[in-house]
């Protein structure tokens, strides 16, 4: 069986004292119609750090680039879904992603060719938003982990941010 390891984000970006979690909406890739609502998330690239990757998909799916990890923040998911493979038949394939807590300082976004949508939602509407029960946790998660820190401990970057 075919394993695919990703990294991800959930990303907010606060503004008039509220907090907003970044929401994109796939493309489906058998029909090319809308589907699944998600978080920002990309195969890691052979030797590349992986919060590199959370840097470079982000930058790539949504044009983000001003971004801080939030201390140590870091969720596992794991999952099988089906893909046609080269010979036109489906296979499964398992999947294991690692997301963590990032902050933008902005929230102008460029949408990457994969995505159809995308919307900055405060914490309830957007676990309403999320499509799979597995993302809602990891938003709960984050959000829970937002609400325990103290701001003078907020962030854990290499841009000096602590």
């Amino acid at each position: 069986m075919p394993q695919e390891f990703s990294a991800g984000a959930v990303i907010f970006h606060r503004a008039e004292n509220k907090i907003k979690y970044l929401l994109l909406r796939y493309f489906q890739e058998s029909t090319g119609t809308p589907g699944y609502w998600g978080f920002v998330k990309g195969h890691i690239e052979p030797n590349e750090d992986i919060k590199l990757t959370v840097t470079r998909e982000t930058e790539e799916e949504t044009g983000l680039r001003d971004l801080s990890f939030v201390g140590d923040f870091r969720i596992r998911d794991e999952y099988f879904f089906k893909r046609r493979n080269t010979k036109n038949y489906f296979e499964t394939v398992h999947k294991e992603a690692i997301y963590f807590l990032v902050e933008s300082k902005t929230n102008a976004i460029t949408l990457s060719p994969e995505h159809c949508d995308y919307k900055w939602l405060e914490y309830q509407q957007a676990r309403e938003q999320l499509t799979h029960e597995s993302m809602r946790k990891i938003l709960d998660k984050a959000d829970s982990r937002l609400k325990q820190i103290n701001t003078a401990d907020f962030y854990d970057n290499n841009g000096g941010n602590k």
